[in-house]
Formats: structure tokens, sequence, C-alpha cells
């Protein structure tokens, strides 16, 4: 499987009833999503292609304030 790349295109394209600056958007089939950000934590629930609040963007990959 060739590593995939998240796309700025997604905040442009955004419905109007959505903040892009405070929502996300899962670019995937079946993504884990878990308690915490740590691999050990507990999946909570499974979403595909969905739109999804962001309460903090901060973390190792994230964007913080």
């Amino acid at each position: 499987m060739e590593p995939s790349l998240p796309r700025p295109y997604t905040s442009t394209n955004f419905p109007e009833q959505f903040d892009p600056w405070e929502h996300g958007v899962i670019v995937g089939d079946n993504v884990r999503v878990r308690e915490k950000p740590a691999v050990d934590s507990p999946i909570i629930a499974t979403l595909s292609f969905d739109i999804v609040e962001v309460t903090e963007w901060g973390g190792p990959t994230g964007r913080s304030e």
C-alpha cells in the first residue's frame, strides 16, 4: 500500500454548516478513533469519510496554538 498525504483541498470544499478551522475530514475507510492519542488506547469509534469536530489540534503532527 502506498503512503497517503492529506491534502488541504478539503477546507475549500467544506459544506457551509461546518467551519473548516474547527473540523477535520476523515479521508479513509474504517479509521479507528481512540479514546486518547496513543496506539494502546481503547478504540471508541470507527469512521469512514466523515467530517468531525476537532477540539484540539495540538500533538506531534497537529497544529498547536
